[in-house]
């Protein structure tokens, strides 16, 4: 559960700081388009004047649209939506299901392995479970019993380690058995572990969804037009678009 918990810990504060990059992004963006336009008000007003056909209906500068980016970067799929392709929104939304089903599912089985080696030692070596953390149920997975860990433990001079409570006691019925105690143990863990990868690959996806909505939004906006005087001083209507 303390593993989970940290993923998905780990996962929101890996969203939230990418939604946060995004967001100071933006704003930067918004200064110097800001800053750029005024710099440049003066030679529109002097080009308008020589075209006023133009200057009839004046065109709002354009601005870069970065609604889709934030859309998929919080959930993604949503800005490909709301571009109007909904097959690459479904390939994101069905990553992001699948790493959230991972994510549980590798954890669940975790824990009901955790369940059986818990089980599994109450019965062959008379533990008492209660109130014992990991690194008890990994010391009687290591040594035959409560006598043999103080032992080893003693000779190591690490006293800080000894167990002096009986609550603590435990003895293996065999060796082989705690031997299979331990191999389902070290799976449990394993399992519990993995659920770190699957956090990271939702944090992964956020990302690359928000980049595809950006790049999509980049493509259509690279068509532009402008308004420049010829050596005739005529102005001219000029249409580009970018490959």
């Amino acid at each position: 559960m303390l593993t989970l918990k940290r993923s998905l810990t780990i996962a929101a504060l890996g969203i939230i700081l990418l939604a946060s990059i995004a967001q100071a992004s933006d704003i930067q963006a918004f200064k110097y388009a800001l800053f750029s336009s005024e710099a440049r008000s003066n030679d529109a007003k002097l080009l308008l004047e020589d075209a006023p056909a133009l200057n009839q209906h004046p065109k709002a500068p354009q601005t870069r649209d970065a609604k889709p980016f934030l859309k998929s970067l919080l959930i993604p799929g949503w800005g490909q939506y709301s571009q109007g392709r909904p097959k690459k929104a479904a390939v994101f939304i069905g990553l992001e299901l699948a790493f959230w089903g991972g994510m549980y599912g590798v954890n669940t089985y975790g824990n009901w392995l955790e369940n059986d080696y818990k089980t599994y030692a109450v019965i062959h070596a008379d533990i008492d479970t209660w109130g014992k953390d990991h690194d008890f149920f990994v010391d009687i997975g290591n040594y035959d019993s409560l006598d043999d860990y103080n032992q080893a433990q003693q000779l190591e001079r690490d006293y800080n380690s000894l167990y002096l409570d009986q609550g603590y006691y435990w003895q293996w019925d065999s060796p082989a058995n705690r031997n299979t105690f331990e191999d389902i143990r070290i799976k449990s863990d394993a399992y519990k572990n993995s659920v770190i990868y699957f956090a990271g690959a939702i944090v992964v996806n956020h990302l690359i969804a928000a980049i595809d909505a950006a790049r999509h939004t980049r493509i259509q906006d690279e068509l532009s037009a402008s308004v420049k005087l010829n050596p005739r001083g005529n102005a001219m209507l000029t249409i580009t678009k970018g490959f």
